[in-house]
């Protein structure tokens, strides 16, 4: 990454200030238009009053200075007109540019849980029937097995495996795969908080 301004300092410092800007031009699009800081009273179920202060456009101007800097942290420019262009954007979108990269990130988080589950359901109980997936639902680190011809009903059936790999399952292996569907459900609480 090549500094714009000579220097990523100089470059985080113009950034944040396109994004103080476009904070601002935020704030304008309000439709109340500017809201100017000021002390505010919520009256709660049981009546009393909670005070608390409202920092109006000077809240959208920080939260645009904020979302410049970590879209230029996370996709620097190539050029001085994107940095610019993508931190005055980024000022105006505020709040929702933030939100977007955190549910990005906990979207993330899941699909990799969700995946790892899948491929554990893959990988075969002991006298359950396969799990049906729904269309499209596919797990990255498994492939699809060739398709082959029914087996006639005098064939023997495979030994079940807990691997795929046609291992013996034994009480050690159950209790591997019950310790990492604990953990995935504990990966899936922590996550989806």
């Amino acid at each position: 990454m090549e500094p714009m301004f000579g220097g990523i300092v100089a470059d985080i410092l113009i950034s944040g200030l396109c994004g103080l800007l476009g904070g601002f031009g935020l704030g304008l699009l309000h439709e109340s238009g500017i809201e100017l800081p000021r002390r505010r009273r919520k009256r709660e179920d049981d009546n009393s009053e909670t005070y608390y202060l409202d920092f109006g456009f000077l809240a959208d101007m920080f939260i645009g200075a904020l979302a410049a800097v970590v879209t230029y942290a996370l996709n620097p420019p190539a050029t001085s007109t994107q940095l610019i262009g993508a931190s005055l954007v980024a000022g105006l979108g505020g709040a929702g540019i933030l939100k977007g990269y955190i549910e990005a990130r906990r979207n993330q988080a899941l699909t990799q849980i969700a995946n790892e589950a899948l491929d554990l359901a893959d990988a075969g109980i002991p006298g359950a029937p396969k799990p049906q997936r729904p269309a499209g639902a596919t797990s990255p680190a498994s492939s699809p097995a060739p398709t082959s011809p029914a087996a006639p009903p005098s064939a023997a059936a495979p030994s079940a495996s807990v691997s795929g790999l046609d291992a013996p399952v034994t009480p050690s292996l159950m209790r591997e795969r019950d310790a990492r569907i604990r953990t995935l459900r504990s990966q899936l609480r922590e996550v989806s908080k």
